[in-house]
């Protein structure tokens, strides 16, 4: 049996969250807060709402920066038992390659560039799509994913339909 190979969150991917958060809180804040200043003066409630701000301004970025200290985040897994995946709730989930319906990558269709999803057979929720983390790479990291998920799946790069249909065992001409 084969080691899966691992596929970790990259430490470009922390920092773009981080530069995002540093520019959109406080602009953001700054606007709330002229507005609010127009409206209150000088009194007790601008005095609360400035700790407000503050808070609303570093709790992220502490938050952000301690996730920038940790080792990088497990995302996805690729191996012969089959395809692990980082879900919402922050549990890794290892799928059958027979739990595998499809995948749907960004160059099958041109109208979400980033959206990168797989479909399962989830066996307690039953069919479910789960978002491949393909931005949270650097390039060649996510491109060695598509390669490991080519090698499992060989037909990684045909439409969703066609890989339903062949999984199927259904004639991929009619669809």
């Amino acid at each position: 049996m084969a080691v899966s190979q691992e596929f970790r969150e990259t430490k470009r991917a922390h920092r773009r969250r981080l530069l995002a958060m540093a520019v959109v809180v406080p602009v953001t804040l700054y606007f709330l807060y002229s507005r609010v200043t127009e409206t209150l003066g000088d009194s007790l409630v601008m005095t609360v709402f400035n700790t407000v701000i503050i808070a609303l301004v570093c709790i992220p970025v502490y938050l952000e920066l301690r996730r920038l200290r940790r080792p990088a985040r497990l995302l996805a897994t690729v191996g012969d038992e089959g395809l692990g995946l980082r879900l919402p709730d922050e549990s890794l989930q290892v799928f059958s390659w027979d739990q595998v319906r499809s995948f749907e990558l960004p160059w099958h269709s041109g109208n979400r560039p980033d959206g990168a999803f797989v479909n399962v057979d989830h066996p307690r929720r039953g069919r479910m799509s789960y978002g491949l983390p393909l931005n949270s790479f650097d390039p060649d990291v996510g491109q060695a994913l598509i390669d490991a998920l080519r090698r499992h799946w060989p037909d990684l790069d045909e439409p969703w339909q066609v890989q339903l249909a062949r999984r199927n065992g259904l004639d991929s001409s009619d669809v």
